[in-house]
């Protein structure tokens, strides 16, 4: 610092102020230098190049004329706290529209820049691309969703084994009546051609002999009423097995990062199908699903968020009957109002700890054993529905025990811009 200190002072001051827009420039991050009353003082070459405008329309604008009003109102509103209560504001996402129309995600932080007498004279505002940021979360939602689907591997080979091995039984028992009943039908036929044949007439008694011992060998009446159940039995099976698969396609699929309107009853539905192993040896499950519209959301990652949250209420509920036969209830809900829609999933295990509670969506927490979790569950779960979704994601305790997680999605999809307390108004 000593060094610099020294070249700095044999610059003159308009020689310092032009080197430090040469640094300013030179970073990739877009850098914005705001007067009392956001009057716009200076931009770096990045945040003019997102604007397309020169230097010298930013001069006294009032913020930017490419925000709506609300936008504006709101920029306005946070700039005067900086300026009165000296406090630095972060914005972990909201959006840009640069001069091409296309819409980015930044997270901007604000902060006062004081004068020799400690006044703020000045706002900073410095504002992060988030494109990397969400591609890497959107690999690691996927390498998620990948380790989800390896991890419930044998749970859903046990559930197409259990249709698949009935779907077998009622083949061998279709293969073998249909050998009897083909074998029945040969004496038919053998009879038919004698009974038209005046030659052969002497071969009737015999030929009717056969057809009445291969009748009497199957019970014609126990075939008919089975048939139709062996045929039932498979076309269920077979119906099973195609929901499981049809399940695994839809969550393992990666999806893109364009919202689009979801059945998000029919997502819970599938993600149950592929979870019901995690849960069925421990706990009952309870569904109440509300009449929804669509709801316009990236529906992987939904369902990512609903598995997760259902396999946390699995092992709490086998961690607090542990040892004994009582079985545990899971309760899934939806509902909606005029603009969002609701998930509950509530259970009966051991709870939210209140001294663990303000942690619960840290990445990387957990209170599970080691191998049972890696704390990026939650995290991700609240980074889905906040921050992706504009939505929100929270829990309370039940009375009688466990704990009920609520998930709020705006149904016309993401509000922006929001804040992570949701004050920030949809638009």
């Amino acid at each position: 610092m000593q060094r610099l200190s020294e070249e700095l002072g044999k610059l003159s001051k308009a020689e310092i102020e032009t080197l430090f827009k040469q640094i300013l420039d030179a970073v990739p991050d877009m850098v914005l230098l705001k007067a009392p009353g956001s009057r716009l003082v200076w931009a770096n070459a990045a945040f003019r190049a997102a604007y397309g405008m020169s230097k010298e329309h930013f001069q006294h604008v009032v913020d930017s004329p490419y925000y709506r009003a609300e936008y504006t109102r709101q920029y306005v509103e946070a700039d005067a706290s900086v300026f009165n209560e000296h406090q630095t504001i972060v914005i972990p996402s909201e959006p840009l529209t640069r001069a091409d129309g296309e819409v980015l995600r930044v997270h901007t932080t604000k902060s006062p820049i004081y004068d020799e007498q400690g006044r703020a004279v000045l706002l900073v505002a410095v504002c992060h691309d988030l494109a990397e940021r969400h591609r890497l979360e959107a690999q690691l939602r996927l390498a998620d969703r990948m380790a989800s689907v390896g991890t419930l591997a044998a749970g859903i080979a046990h559930e197409i084994n259990t249709p698949i091995q009935f779907v077998n039984d009622s083949v061998h028992f279709l293969r073998q009546a249909a050998d009897d009943l083909l074998d029945c039908l040969g004496h038919v036929e053998t009879l038919r051609h004698r009974l038209g044949d005046a030659t052969a007439a002497p071969g009737l008694d015999a030929a009717a002999s056969a057809l009445v011992e291969s009748a009497d060998t199957i019970d014609l009446a126990d075939l008919a009423e089975h048939i139709p159940k062996a045929f039932a039995r498979c076309q269920d099976g077979l119906d099973r097995v195609s929901a499981i698969v049809k399940a695994m396609r839809v969550f393992a699929h990666p999806g893109n990062d364009v919202m689009a309107p979801s059945d998000l009853n029919q997502a819970i539905q599938s993600t149950l199908t592929i979870a019901r192993n995690e849960y069925r040896f421990v706990a009952d499950l309870a569904t109440a699903f509300g009449e929804l519209p669509p709801v316009h959301c990236l529906i992987g990652d939904i369902n990512q968020v609903v598995l997760n949250l259902i396999v946390n209420s699995a092992h709490s509920i086998a961690q607090r009957n542990a040892g004994s036969e009582r079985r545990g209830l899971i309760d899934i809900r939806t509902r909606c109002d005029a603009t969002h829609a609701f998930v509950t999933i509530a259970d009966d295990g051991i709870g939210i700890a209140p001294e663990i509670a303000p942690r619960v969506f840290e990445m990387f927490f957990t209170t599970k054993e080691v191998g049972k979790g890696t704390g990026q569950g939650l995290a991700m779960a609240w980074s889905v529905i906040t921050e992706k979704h504009g939505g929100a994601i929270g829990f309370e305790n039940n009375a009688r025990g466990g704990a009920t997680f609520t998930i709020r999605l705006p149904i016309a999809g993401r509000c922006a811009p929001c804040a992570p307390d949701g004050t920030r108004p949809c638009p």
